[in-house]
């Protein structure tokens, strides 16, 4: 891998700036992908350090997007942080593969993205970011 990045899996625009902007702040680079299979590309291209990953999408889900990845990854596992609207309205989603944690879209914080950055594996320095 050339340069470590997350990849940001979410089908909003404004939801995957976002991310990748709370990303920038940890020092972490990303890459983005609006669906399950726009993301395989990119992962077929380069694996990413980790993963931040909507569920419900257009084309492939999370979820299928998840079992695609397992299986061509042939039981190796990413990294990945839930981000989903759905809340608590999924159960056992930390037992998917590679699931390090979750995050309810609407109640994002940075420290709470910080503590799972670095479950994830990641440095989550705070970096100070001007603004152009």
């Amino acid at each position: 891998m050339t340069n470590p990045y997350v990849l940001v899996v979410d089908d909003d625009l404004s939801t995957r700036m976002l991310v990748s902007d709370a990303l920038m702040v940890f020092g972490q680079s990303s890459r983005r992908a609006r669906n399950g299979q726009e993301a395989l590309e990119l992962i077929r291209e380069e694996m990413p350090a980790a993963i931040i990953l909507d569920l419900m999408m257009p084309e492939m889900t999370g979820f299928s997007f998840l079992a695609t990845l397992t299986r061509e990854l042939g039981g190796k596992t990413i990294p990945v942080i839930i981000l989903s609207a759905l809340g608590d309205q999924v159960k056992g989603v930390d037992a998917l593969p590679g699931v390090v944690g979750f995050m309810c879209k609407g109640s994002f914080s940075m420290t709470g993205f910080g503590e799972l950055l670095t479950k994830a594996g990641l440095a989550t320095e705070q970096k100070t970011v001007v603004a152009a």
